[in-house]
């Protein structure tokens, strides 16, 4: 009976591994196929409306000239996501680190990669082991995301993380003291949100946005997700 044991307990040790190998390639051909082909072409395509900005503003078309930048913008940031996209599959998101730590860990890599003065507080609590499976990157990824707003789009000067258990969910916000957000009134452009709401669905969760633009009282995104759940849930990573 040992031995039956010992041998259910490899198995299950070497069926883990993998699917974790498996994971990781798939996440490696996702990231080349976005490198090979959207993060390329939207490359070339910046550089045509470059193109197109200087002609248009040699020639004063005042009106073509901001219907070109607008443009760019827009491509420049989308380019700007599909990079960060081939980073972020190409390598693990804690790597190796508890979801706490890596939140705690989160503001300095941020501030390394922006040039925003903007202080920002985790109060991220020991969860243990219960973030397992999909949990602990989908939520690692979401607050990632909502911080990467603030920096980008609130104009704060300060954001608090928190991740806390809640029973049997895990509760994670983040709140900042920005300008705040309609949602309805969020530029096409802007897939944050979008993709927020999506891991925490295929979470098995709950995405909620607070704000109150009229008063200038910051946002705050709130998410739950079952812990039931991780077992099963499977996030885009």
């Amino acid at each position: 009976m040992g031995a039956l044991v010992s041998l259910a307990m490899e198995r299950t040790r070497l069926v883990a591994r993998s699917a974790a190998l498996a994971a990781a390639e798939e996440r490696n051909r996702l990231a080349r196929e976005i490198h090979d082909t959207l993060a390329q072409s939207l490359a070339a395509l910046a550089m045509q409306l470059e193109t197109a900005d200087s002609l248009a503003e040699a020639r004063n078309d005042r009106p073509m000239l901001k219907q070109i930048r607008q443009a760019l913008q827009l491509t420049r940031a989308t380019l700007d996501e599909a990079r960060r996209s081939v980073v972020e599959l190409r390598g693990a998101p804690l790597a190796g680190r508890t979801l706490s730590a890596a939140l705690r860990e989160l503001p300095d890599e941020l501030q390394q990669q922006s040039a925003a003065n903007i202080a920002i507080t985790v109060e991220a609590g020991d969860v243990g082991d219960v973030a397992q499976g999909a949990i602990a990157p989908g939520l690692y990824h979401i607050a990632r995301e909502a911080l990467i707003n603030v920096i980008r789009h609130a104009g704060a000067t300060a954001a608090v993380v928190r991740l806390e258990r809640r029973g049997d969910h895990l509760h994670l916000s983040v709140s900042d003291n920005g300008a705040g957000l309609d949602p309805s009134t969020v530029s096409p452009g802007r897939f944050g949100l979008l993709g927020m709401n999506e891991r925490a669905h295929l979470l098995g969760g709950e995405l909620r946005i607070a704000s109150n633009p009229r008063d200038g009282g910051g946002t705050t995104i709130e998410v739950d997700v079952p812990l039931a759940s991780h077992a099963s849930a499977v996030t885009r990573t």
